[in-house]
């Protein structure tokens, strides 16, 4: 669902749909967004139920922002754009990240050996800023 939604507004940004402000879309993007959940997924949502959604987006970009802005192409964690994760490459680095912020724990992140998954939906949060 999180894909469907990320690219539906991603599409709507390159559109020039995005208003100033959080959650700030011309109606024509809540609808776009609707429509795309219903014929992709045949989930049946509204605008407050996305709204919702991208709330909890934001909250998971207050986690990692932090974390990602120290990062850099010589940085143990990186993040890759084109994957949509975060890349680390030196896990003791990783673990002290995780004393010093364990917010991180609360964002629902999955091992594929050493790199830490996420959701489309935060590359679509870091191209609105």
């Amino acid at each position: 669902m999180d894909k469907v939604l990320g690219a539906s507004f991603i599409e709507q940004l390159n559109q020039g749909n995005k208003l100033d402000g959080k959650l700030a879309w011309k109606s024509t993007s809540w609808t776009a967004a609707i429509n795309a959940l219903q014929v992709k997924l045949n989930v049946k949502v509204d605008k407050h139920n996305i709204q919702a959604r991208l709330k909890t987006w934001e909250k998971h970009y207050d986690i990692l922002h932090p974390l990602l802005i120290s990062c850099n192409s010589g940085s143990p964690i990186t993040w890759d754009y084109t994957a949509g994760r975060i890349m680390v490459h030196d896990e003791n680095v990783w673990n002290e990240r995780l004393k010093v912020c364990s917010c991180l724990l609360t964002l629902h992140l999955t091992r594929d050996q050493n790199t830490l998954l996420m959701n489309s939906h935060f590359a679509f949060l870091m191209a609105q800023f």
